[in-house]
């Protein structure tokens, strides 16, 4: 086991710290720059996340995140590029947050739609009601069943939907409505049978 002289190392400044790191692997001299840099670090993910705990659950990825970077980058200015490499991680934390929000939204927009149409329709299921669902969809046109249980077992949205089948937006719209409709007269005709 190699002993880690930490003394030693926290006079040197940041870029030979680096190179030091580089050299020796040793992650220990990424903690002395995690003591340096800690607070910067968090003021820049406090700025961007606007979160308390999301900042410093991101200042332990981005520290984290040096093990490999200090090795891959010619660093000249260490503050600099400590800087870059934090607003980046947030920007990207944001963008996928975005991201997620807005399929979300759309999700709960296209359910809040399916609902409404579904207004009338009883939704307390016993096992007899299951059964018939199931052999009801099995009577559905191909293109029908398939957005179906996209839309509602897989919960895909509709651009998901049309990107796995190939229809458009709007096709898939109309297979879903037009899947429901029939549902619903397939679902009564049986029951009028019973």
């Amino acid at each position: 086991m190699i002993f880690f002289n930490k003394n030693k190392f926290n006079k040197l400044d940041d870029i030979a710290l680096v190179e030091k790191y580089k050299h020796l692997g040793n992650i220990d001299i990424i903690g002395i720059l995690f003591e340096r840099y800690y607070y910067l670090v968090y003021g820049i993910c406090l700025k961007y996340l606007q979160n308390k705990a999301e900042s410093q659950d991101a200042v332990l990825q981005i520290f984290e995140n040096l093990i490999v970077k200090l090795k891959e980058n010619e660093i000249q200015n260490f503050n600099s590029w400590l800087y870059s490499v934090s607003k980046n991680y947030c920007l990207m934390q944001i963008r996928s947050t975005n991201r997620r929000n807005r399929r979300e939204k759309i999700f709960e927009t296209e359910k809040r739609i399916a609902d409404e149409l579904f207004e009338n329709y009883d939704t307390n299921y016993d096992e007899n009601t299951i059964k018939n669902l199931k052999i009801a969809i099995k009577k559905l046109k191909i293109e029908q069943k398939q957005c179906v249980n996209l839309f509602y077992i897989e919960e895909k949205t509709y651009k998901e939907i049309a990107e796995i089948t190939g229809f458009t937006t709007k096709n898939v719209k109309s297979y879903i409505q037009n899947g429901k409709r029939n549902l619903k007269l397939i679902l009564e005709k049986n029951e009028h049978k019973q």
